[in-house]
């Protein structure tokens, strides 16, 4: 009998392990190259980011003293965000993700705000287990590695000269473009990134007639090197933002997660080199199941 409970700050290390060993073991296992190329002990980055971000909001499923288990979830001021949800492969066919999905369910239906997630199209089992649950796909991403050359980049653009690196000034500003575009605030995870105590996270703005019309974050980490999240007015914004926090990762290939009902910016990036690798639903239960209309989101996997 699974005991469902919440993480211990002792376990941050364990967790990271679950997260690297199940993860990597689901993409081999269906014929995918492995997520993580970076030892276990650094995914316990996760832990450390999430747990600063929303202190106990993670649950463990233990069985025999084992966390056999875990997902994380993130209070939002307008929703609330399921996280990453592992399963250790000797505990397969138990129930236990389930088991963890109904309890942040209720919590969310608690706080009377819906619950949001970004899933894998590939895996069905998770499509299943959300669409069983509720959950409504709202758009489809496509997850896009860029390989960066050792020497970067050379973009000759004008319109860098209305990108700038963000300040805690922008903070409002920014979360009521995003609010007007997809009606989420994510004023604590922009501060979090902008204050960049870990020293890994970027933060950009774009600027026009004194108003930001876009903005975008990236972080690059051995366990994370993911360009996002942002929103943005337009394709342009889009791509410019992009183009400005390539160069963080020269010699390396970050991700990106574009949405594929923008196809001016897709095919932009794949003239840049960018090779799709995967794609993403994202869902919600119990919030609106609108396409976003007003702009573009650039979704990521941290710190929301």
């Amino acid at each position: 009998m699974a005991e469902i409970r919440t993480m211990k700050r002792s376990e941050w290390s364990e967790v990271g392990h679950l997260i690297h060993n199940a993860t990597n073991t689901w993409y081999v296992k269906n014929g995918k190259a492995a997520v993580f190329g970076c030892s276990p002990e650094d995914v316990r980055f996760f832990c450390e980011v999430y747990e600063f971000m929303d202190p106990d909001c993670c649950l463990i499923a233990e069985i025999d003293g084992k966390i056999a288990a875990s997902c994380f979830y993130h209070p939002r001021p307008t929703h609330f965000s399921l996280g990453i949800m592992c399963v250790h492969p000797n505990f397969y066919g138990l129930g236990l993700a389930k088991k963890l999905l109904q309890k942040i369910i209720e919590l969310s239906k608690e706080a009377g705000k819906p619950l949001n997630l970004i899933s894998s199209a590939m895996n069905l089992d998770s499509f299943s287990l959300y669409n069983k649950a509720g959950f409504v796909p709202t758009e489809v991403y496509q997850d896009m590695i860029i390989p960066v050359p050792e020497e970067g980049f050379s973009f000759e653009d004008k319109s860098f000269q209305s990108i700038r690196p963000a300040r805690f000034a922008d903070i409002p500003e920014m979360v009521e473009l995003q609010k007007e575009i997809h009606g989420q605030d994510r004023g604590k995870d922009l501060q979090y990134i902008i204050a960049n105590s870990p020293g890994v996270w970027n933060c950009h703005v774009f600027e026009a007639d004194g108003k930001i019309c876009g903005f975008l974050c990236s972080v690059n980490h051995p366990s994370s090197r993911i360009i996002g999240p942002g929103a943005m007015r337009d394709e342009m914004t889009s791509l410019h933002l992009i183009k400005s926090h390539l160069n963080y990762y020269k010699g390396s290939t970050p991700l990106i997660i574009a949405p594929c009902a923008q196809n001016n910016l897709i095919q932009e990036l794949l003239k840049m080199g960018a090779k799709n690798v995967e794609l993403h639903f994202s869902q919600t239960l119990g919030g609106s199941t609108d396409q976003v209309a007003n702009g573009i989101i650039i979704p990521t996997f941290m710190p929301e």
